[in-house]
């Protein structure tokens, strides 16, 4: 049952049925837009430490009906780039938020705008918007007012900054990509030393038992030449006894 992460809003599955209008979106793979999404869910529910699960979504009361658009099969979708910006404060009170009415909103957070040319945020001023959220979140439990957010303009003149920003999007995904093949490869890599230690074990045990065995069968080995020797000695005996006893009864006749 999906519900909204936002903590004022009610909006659930259970609650709101599908004749509502209300659709529920899932946090964006982008990890730039992903780090937006995050910091102003933060904001909203005071939590500088939380952080978005598989199944976290937000309800479209949040958003501005220009960030939602439909689908030719009728599926209400949001626009590339869209952020939540609308009923996150107590000021919109849960009974705005579950009806699905009119929202009472405060005044849009000024979050950066993303352009349709798919520009990203640097890393630098994400981890700068991120850093000043907490910093409220750490002064107080209160709401902090909207003009004291920094003003930071997003918005890319040239093609040349577009393309790097491109660029830059494309090797933060990669980047995020290869950490998690270093990370597998790392725990193959442990089972390995520890499937390899085993091994050793069981190589040294079975050299052991082999070392058991060689001294062993040397034992037989020297044993079985004293028996043949004892027993070439008794045929040789018993032959020198048959040709005594020959040449007595020869004596006799």
């Amino acid at each position: 049952m999906p519900v909204c992460v936002v903590t004022l809003c009610k909006n659930n599955t259970t609650r709101n049925k599908k004749d509502t209008g209300t659709t529920y979106h899932q946090f964006p793979a982008d990890p730039v837009i992903l780090d937006r999404w995050t910091a102003i869910v933060r904001l909203s529910r005071q939590e500088s430490w939380w952080k978005p699960g598989k199944r976290s979504v937000i309800c479209s009361a949040h958003f501005n009906e220009s960030d939602l658009y439909f689908t030719n099969g009728g599926l209400k979708r949001l626009c590339k780039g869209a952020v939540p910006q609308n009923a996150l404060f107590l000021s919109s009170t849960p009974s705005d938020i579950s009806n699905n009415s009119t929202v009472t909103t405060e005044p849009s957070i000024p979050v950066p705008v993303v352009s349709s040319t798919n520009s990203a945020v640097t890393g630098e001023q994400s981890r700068s918007v991120l850093v000043f959220n907490e910093t409220i979140l750490a002064n107080g439990n209160e709401t902090p007012p909207l003009d004291d957010f920094p003003d930071i303009d997003y918005i890319f003149d040239t093609p040349r900054e577009i393309k790097l920003k491109k660029e830059l999007n494309k090797k933060t995904v990669l980047q995020l990509k290869h950490a998690r093949i270093i990370k597998t490869l790392r725990e193959k890599t442990r089972r390995l030393r520890k499937s390899n230690c085993n091994l050793k074990n069981i190589i040294k045990s079975l050299k052991q038992e082999l070392n058991k065995k060689t001294v062993l069968q040397l034992k037989h080995a020297r044993i079985i030449k004293t028996l043949c020797e004892k027993t070439l000695r008794l045929r040789k005996a018993n032959c020198n006894l048959n040709n005594i006893i020959k040449s007595l009864k020869q004596e006799r006749l």
